[in-house]
């Protein structure tokens, strides 16, 4: 999973066993930044993203953790917006073989 923010700053990579793991979401985040507006860097941004790529399964769930995260360090009234293309299947909120438990992280 990668996290670009602004797109000014270096992105976090979060792979493997971190992906299961709230805390350890939390903390590869804990040093990063976010230094301009999405109005300041909207073509940026836009770009990025039109650059993207899938790359394999879906981490819905640490992906969700990673946008709370980075939104809490943006200005007061930052949101989060999520879009997916596939069921979450890999970390924390996974649904494959979906039980009670697994749905709660979405509650």
């Amino acid at each position: 999973m990668t996290i670009v923010g602004d797109g000014k700053t270096e992105s976090v990579h979060i792979v493997g066993d971190k992906l299961n793991n709230v805390p350890n979401i939390i903390d590869a985040l804990s040093q990063f930044k976010l230094t301009t507006t999405i109005d300041e860097n909207y073509n940026l941004l836009l770009d990025r993203l039109n650059k993207t790529e899938a790359k394999g399964q879906t981490a819905l769930g640490p992906a969700l953790v990673s946008a709370i995260e980075v939104a809490s360090k943006g200005s007061k009234g930052s949101v989060v917006v999520l879009c997916t293309d596939g069921l979450a299947n890999i970390g924390v909120g996974a649904l494959e073989g979906v039980d009670a438990a697994k749905m709660q992280f979405y509650d």
